[in-house]
């Protein structure tokens, strides 16, 4: 929408949304509202121009007009709230940012009610904030209540139960708790497919992060499907060289690795991120990964990564020193332990059968 055109839509809006005080001020309140328009349309320029700052300052000029002639529970005094609060979210002032998203939900509730979607949008926002603060509990609470309210509508906004569904699975995918991404973002991708298909980097991201769900629950096979649909439309969309691509590759390899797949994960490191870091570079970060599987109980999987780490180190032609001496130790020690767990977790599976 056109700055022209949310000037048009607002001035209506501040008109017959109020009609009490128009009838009382006409002229004044038309003023009031011009003057409340040009604030807010220059605090668009603004964050448009990433001076969020400066835009912060112009809505929030243009909400001292707007509740002093209609009061908090104005239609348009709710979307300055909304507007200021996502500027202070950009802004990373996340308790300013709380302080308006609360105003918008307040005023919304008691102007459309608790089940209306204008209430369940301010309760995802709250939640971008939670979530932001790495509070994914609280985040989770919000986002919660604003999906049920969003799903129970007789016509639903499916690309607002999209952004609920990502939302909640990034949220899990924070906490570790896989399966439950799982769950959300295997339910927004078909609305993104559907409803929003020139949304490519969403979808994108989202078999990432499907991708990334299943390779932590070590379902290798059905990551690395998800991965390379990732990879396909990064590659379309933006090229082999750009760093989100890379990092992509770098995802397919270790999940290629992690299988004993090493000859498709080389190829496939070779053209992440870690095509140039040194033998030891990237060595420590194939035994971060061995070491996360690990601590997940992928123990194949970590034995795996840390077999391919000596691999990588032993066909370097980096000189013997203390330093390699050290790290062929460790990481054949690392490579015993995990070898080891896996055979008992064989061994325990089998006698459960």
């Amino acid at each position: 929408m056109t700055s022209l055109q949310r000037s048009c839509s607002w001035l209506v809006l501040a008109i017959y949304l109020a009609p009490n005080a128009y009838a009382q001020r006409p002229s004044q309140t038309a003023a009031d509202a011009v003057e409340a328009i040009n604030y807010y349309n220059t605090g668009v320029e603004s964050e448009e121009k990433g001076d969020y700052l400066a835009a912060l300052g112009y809505y929030e000029k243009a909400i001292a007009i707007d509740e002093r002639v209609y009061g908090p529970l104005h239609g348009p005094t709710a979307d300055l709230y909304e507007s200021a609060g996502l500027v202070c979210f950009k802004m990373d002032s996340l308790d300013r940012a709380l302080y308006y998203y609360g105003k918008t939900l307040s005023a919304r509730e008691k102007r459309f009610g608790k089940e209306s979607l204008a209430t369940a949008a301010s309760y995802l926002d709250i939640g971008s904030v939670y979530s932001k603060r790495k509070s994914y509990d609280t985040a989770l609470d919000y986002y919660a209540q604003g999906l049920a309210i969003a799903e129970k509508q007789p016509d639903p906004d499916r690309r607002m139960l999209g952004t609920f569904y990502h939302s909640m699975g990034t949220a899990y995918l924070e906490k570790k708790d896989f399966e439950h991404s799982l769950t959300f973002f295997i339910k927004a991708l078909p609305i993104y497919e559907t409803d929003t298909p020139e949304d490519q980097p969403m979808i994108a991201t989202t078999h990432f992060y499907i991708g990334k769900s299943y390779y932590q629950k070590g379902l290798y096979d059905a990551a690395l499907t998800h991965y390379i649909a990732s990879l396909t439309i990064r590659k379309r969309l933006v090229g082999a060289a750009d760093l989100s691509t890379k990092m992509t590759y770098r995802e397919v390899g270790i999940a290629h690795i992690a299988k004993g797949e090493n000859e498709e994960g080389l190829k496939c490191l070779n053209r992440s991120d870690l095509a140039n870091s040194d033998a030891y570079d990237r060595i420590a970060i194939i035994n971060e990964y061995g070491g996360q599987a690990f601590g997940q109980m992928r123990y194949e999987g970590a034995a795996n990564l840390f077999r391919f780490s000596l691999q990588v180190l032993e066909q370097s032609n980096l000189p013997e020193t203390d330093l390699k001496a050290f790290i062929r130790e460790l990481t054949s020690h690392h490579l015993q332990v995990a070898s080891s767990a896996a055979s008992h977790t064989d061994v325990a599976m089998i006698s459960v059968k």
